[in-house]
């Protein structure tokens, strides 16, 4: 495994891309597959008969490794703290690994969730 660096802005810069970080009510799910996808799917619908919780997806982008990768944004009706949003992230289908490397990012002081985007990408939320 490669060494984890807590701050991702300077590599994600490097590369001319620009981080993203989630807001309180934000969840970032990294799809590598259209199983993956589908299942995204799959639990968001699952979602809408439990009444504690509300997710909608408000966002959609290519990753840049390219189809099926895929990022998608969600918001929460209630606002999660980072681990809580990487668990209900892992839970959606987001890349496990990506979800674990999170979890350490946290543990060694940076932020858990990121995305890197082009530099011409619009936010969607």
């Amino acid at each position: 495994m490669s060494k984890l660096n807590p701050d991702p802005a300077p590599g994600a810069l490097e590369r001319g891309q620009q981080v993203v970080l989630p807001g309180d009510f934000d969840l970032f799910i990294d799809i590598d597959s259209e199983m993956d996808y589908q299942f995204l799917l799959n639990r968001l619908e699952d979602l809408k008969t439990h009444k504690e919780i509300t997710i909608t997806m408000v966002g959609i982008t290519e990753s840049q490794s390219g189809l099926p990768h895929r990022h998608v944004y969600l918001r929460s009706s209630q606002a999660m703290s980072p681990l809580a949003r990487i668990a209900l992230q892992a839970s959606l289908g987001s890349d496990r690994v990506r979800e674990f490397l999170s979890i350490l990012r946290i543990y060694k002081g940076g932020p858990g969730t990121t995305f890197f985007e082009n530099p011409d990408w619009k936010d969607p939320r």
